[in-house]
């Protein structure tokens, strides 16, 4: 809260200043499904748990410094609800020549995580109403859309295109955190999460080629799970204190982009594999309950050890200057090694199609004006991973397999 109260007070101070310019856009949003819950109780029912509002500011000073910022306010479900600062930095350009641009940002900055990630916060740069698997919208948005750190970029402009590279450090903000216990459950608490990402794309002087890569590591993530001993050892003839697993993991991962441009057609894929494994376990917690564990407990512990798939295809078309459409294919899978879900599921962790979501949809985009977008998607979903399990309780092992989407936004940017 302290770091938003300063950024208003500083944009305040310089709003009327002659090299201020400053946006805002407004989103509302609405879903409907047969089964299961997204963005709010939509099952057999409307939800408009969708809002978003922001607010973004860039003023330039002398010798080609300037600083950015955005605030915004998030409604979207159960378990995002409020103002944060999606970014706020200083930019400064350390080279400038006719073909060669280097600089560094520092503050919170957006994390270059794909094709999309620096770029999705509002609507009008997103190409889609929502964005499932790669970019986990319903899951960890806030988590992995910007960190506090430090952030170097260099642009070289040959006669073939431009070519981008970037590089960044950061640790992902406190307050942005309890988006992991989407994934690691109730009562996971995490420590720090720091990473470095890169990302290097090319795109060709006529715009209608953009292609890259990229890559990312954690450097400092763990937390804590609490372990109930009586459910893990039933044989236990008397009941026990709770102790916590404490772990490390490591994330590697890499991604993929290309975009193309054939007259009015627009095609878009990315792809991207990361790794979790945890490390360094150990158990803490009640001494008297520690000490009647026998010496391998921990080895009755499944760590984690997956790599996790997504990636999707769409396909854009212009019909005329207000109207285009787009088809989208996308999937996600936890673990690779388990595609199916059988394996999870004969482990008795849950049912099987939890662990994967592939998604079909169709995409209207009307734009009466330029400031005005309206968005309709219809999407045919197999699988659940994508759902948020606060708004879909017990959906480990009560949730329908095949289910159906339909969605609906109206985008106003001023």
């Amino acid at each position: 809260m302290r770091i938003i109260i300063v950024s208003l007070l500083f944009f305040t101070t310089i709003t009327n200043a002659q090299n201020f310019t400053w946006n805002g856009v407004f989103t509302q949003g609405l879903f409907h499904t047969d089964d299961n819950n997204i963005y709010g109780k939509s099952e057999d029912d409307v939800s408009f748990d969708f809002t978003e509002f922001s607010l973004n500011g860039n003023y330039n000073f002398p010798n080609n410094i300037r600083v950015a910022g955005q605030a915004i306010y998030r409604h979207a479900g159960a378990t995002f609800d409020g103002i944060n600062i999606d970014y706020l930095l200083f930019d400064m350009q350390l080279f400038r020549k006719e073909q060669l641009l280097s600089g560094l940002r520092f503050g919170r900055i957006k994390q270059v995580y794909g094709l999309f990630n620096d770029a999705r916060d509002i609507a009008f740069t997103r190409p889609s109403i929502f964005l499932s698997g790669l970019y986990q919208d319903t899951l960890i948005r806030d988590t992995v859309v910007s960190s506090d750190g430090i952030s170097f970029y260099s642009s070289y402009f040959s006669k073939f295109g431009e070519w981008e590279f970037e590089i960044n450090y950061g640790e992902t903000p406190d307050e942005n955190l309890s988006n992991l216990v989407n994934f690691f459950g109730n009562g996971f608490d995490p420590d720090a999460l720091k990473y470095l990402f890169y990302r290097l794309k090319f795109q060709t002087l006529d715009a209608n080629l953009l292609v890259g890569f990229g890559g990312g590591v954690t450097d400092s993530f763990g937390g804590s799970i609490p372990l109930n001993i009586n459910q893990l050892i039933p044989s236990l003839p008397f009941s026990v204190d709770p102790v916590s697993l404490d772990f490390d993991l490591d994330s590697p991962s890499r991604f993929f982009f290309i975009q193309y441009l054939f007259r009015d057609w627009l095609f878009t894929a990315e792809y991207s594999l990361y790794k979790n494994k945890s490390n360094d376990r150990a158990l803490s917690g009640n001494a008297t309950t520690l000490a009647i564990l026998p010496p391998n407990f921990l080895d009755l512990i499944p760590g984690i050890d997956v790599a996790t798939e997504p990636y999707y295809i769409q396909i854009d078309k212009v019909i005329n200057k207000k109207w285009s459409m787009y088809i989208r294919h996308d999937s996600w899978v936890i673990d690779t090694n388990d595609r199916s879900g059988n394996s999870f599921e004969a482990s008795g962790q849950g049912l099987a199609h939890t662990r994967f979501t592939r998604m079909t949809g169709i995409g209207l985009e009307y734009s009466p004006e330029k400031n005005v977008m309206v968005r309709a998607e219809y999407h045919h979903v197999i699988g659940t991973s994508v759902l948020n399990p606060v708004e879909n309780q017990g959906s480990s092992f009560n949730s329908s397999k095949y289910w159906n989407i339909v969605a609906a936004s109206f985008s106003y940017r001023f």
